[in-house]
């Protein structure tokens, strides 16, 4: 038996409006901690001390590859961005294979994603 579901929804992003908003415009923001001043890329709502209360912190938008994978559906990494403590999962676009850092580029579309591309690739923020 083969069956097609359709299951349209809309996320919205609250409190996460101001980092997508920021990815849309090609900018990385994380999040401080106000207890212990970490700062996490992407955003989480409690940081590992225990703290729930943060402030958006403006990052530069580049990255260290930590680990690469090849898939399916492109290229994908584990990177750190410069400025924070955490690590994301970002997709590769035009970084050669021996790239190690990447910067943020312009999300697109209705759905953002975190790109990473080639530190060349047009002026850091």
């Amino acid at each position: 038996m083969k069956l097609n579901l359709n299951l349209p929804y809309e996320l919205a992003a609250g409190w996460l409006a101001p980092w997508v908003d920021a990815l849309r415009a090609g900018l990385a923001i994380g999040a401080r901690c106000n207890a212990c001043q970490a700062v996490s890329f992407p955003p989480t709502r409690a940081c590992s001390c225990g703290g729930r209360d943060s402030a958006w912190q403006p990052l530069p938008g580049t990255a260290v590859i930590v680990y690469r994978t090849q898939g399916a559906d492109g290229t994908f990494a584990l990177a750190r961005f410069d400025g924070a403590a955490s690590q994301s999962i970002v997709r590769l676009q035009g970084l050669a294979h021996g790239d190690l850092r990447g910067r943020l580029l312009r999300a697109s579309g209705e759905r953002p994603a975190v790109v990473l591309g080639p530190l060349s690739e047009g002026p850091l923020r």
